[in-house]
């Protein structure tokens, strides 16, 4: 009896306990923190999700490194069009890049390098059918933007 005891306190399996305990903790902290820090804002959205829904117009762009590009990284454009990139501060588009319909990520070569600790917006714009951006003659679409900061 006395054996058995042993075995069961034995710094194995405590340590082996003690270490599954914890990879459960930062599993389930990272899984939260992936949920919360993701909002999805959309045109079909009457507040922000955590997760696209099919069908859905969507945009999601996180924070990122200040640079020349900006990363999208979700997008559901079922008819395609602009991302363009805003400084919110002065409201200048920096860039934009046009999408298929059916792309889900991408990147946008900024003409203009976003800077860190700058506030920044994604904003979706129908093309007019000249294929070229104008923000004066593509319309902007409500309620389809995504705002991110530089770091």
């Amino acid at each position: 009896m006395a054996d058995k005891k042993k075995k069961l306190a034995s710094p194995h399996y405590v340590g082996g306990a003690v270490g599954l305990i914890i990879i459960l903790i930062i599993a389930g902290y990272m899984l939260y923190t992936r949920r919360v820090s993701s909002p999805v804002i959309g045109a079909n959205d009457t507040e922000a999700q955590t997760s696209p829904k099919a069908g859905d117009t969507s945009l999601v762009v996180a924070d990122q490194a200040a640079g020349e590009r900006v990363v999208v990284t979700f997008m559901d454009l079922p008819q395609g069009g602009w991302i363009a990139i805003k400084e919110v501060s002065s409201g200048r588009i920096l860039g934009a890049g046009r999408f298929p319909g059916g792309a889900t990520s991408g990147s946008i070569q900024l003409l203009r390098a976003t800077i860190a600790g700058g506030a920044y917006e994604a904003v979706v714009y129908k093309d007019d059918g000249d294929t070229m951006f104008d923000h004066k003659k593509d319309t902007m679409v409500p309620g389809m933007s995504a705002s991110f900061s530089a770091q």
